[in-house]
């Protein structure tokens, strides 16, 4: 069986609560880590990585947050859990 860590379920956590809540504007940290019950400062850490490496899009501004990258394709997944 697999068992993943608490950081992998968080980040998972995110990236579905993106998924369901980015349309058009992109999701604010704070909203996500107030819905799924993650740390806030945790949250920022782990999804900063994903921006750097191109899985999600970091708006900057008020009115910034988390979105997806542009058009999501097939190409994703397996840059994603390579």
């Amino acid at each position: 069986m697999l068992r993943l860590s608490r950081k992998t379920m968080y980040v998972l956590e995110a990236v579905l609560d993106i998924a369901c809540h980015a349309r058009p504007d992109p999701v604010q940290s704070k909203d996500i880590a107030k819905r799924q019950g993650i740390p806030q400062r945790y949250l920022e850490g782990a999804l900063q990585h994903l921006v750097r490496a191109g899985i999600l899009r970091g708006v900057r501004g008020p009115r910034g947050g988390i979105a997806w990258p542009g058009n999501v394709g097939a190409s994703l997944w397996p840059r994603s859990f390579a």
